[in-house]
């Protein structure tokens, strides 16, 4: 029935959404890795800790040897 393919649609789109998040976020810590070459993203939080500081907003600080430009295109406003 078109109901059960309308609803199969929207579960793939928020599937596809969320699968483009985390590959935009994982990027983004990968790109503050290279920056720092190589320092803990959060230092010795508990994972608990930074799941609850992303849910918050609060991001990786820019690097300081990344520049402003690069920084902002690895966190889009769609994850601030």
């Amino acid at each position: 029935p078109k109901a059960t393919f309308g609803l199969m649609v929207i579960i793939w789109i928020l599937k596809l959404t969320n699968y483009i998040i985390n590959f935009v976020f994982k990027l983004g810590v990968l790109m503050w890795e290279v920056f720092t070459c190589g320092k803990m993203p959060y230092g010795r939080l508990k994972n608990t800790e930074v799941v609850e500081r992303v849910q918050r907003g609060i991001i990786l600080e820019k690097p300081k040897a990344c520049a402003k430009e690069i920084y902002d295109v690895r966190w889009p406003n769609f994850l601030k």
